[in-house]
């Protein structure tokens, strides 16, 4: 998706919740089961079941990734790419 599609698909988004609120209500599900200790599985939509556990340093089995590693990689780039550059391009700004 290019920057100018994105800015797009976004803008496009933001008047249909100005027109419609409710449109911008989500809810995110998973389902997580607890195994043992530090480990636990956890399902997200219709993707496979996914093991986590902490490193043996934090105490765990090393049976998959720990939560720290399941939730930044997706947020870093998104953080540095989407809340800098991209809304200065569009002339806006964002609060510091």
């Amino acid at each position: 998706m290019s920057q100018e599609s994105l800015k797009t698909a976004l803008l496009a988004t933001i008047e249909a919740i100005k027109a419609k609120p409710d449109v911008g209500k989500v809810v995110f599900r998973s389902e997580t089961k607890w195994i043992s200790d530090t480990k636990c599985e956890a399902k997200v939509r219709d993707f496979d079941v996914m093991t986590i556990d902490e490193p043996p340093e934090l105490g765990g089995g090393n049976a998959g990734p720990n939560r720290w590693s399941c939730f930044w990689p997706p947020w870093a780039p998104a953080r540095k790419s989407c809340t800098q550059p991209m809304p200065r391009s569009w002339g806006s700004r964002l609060p510091s």
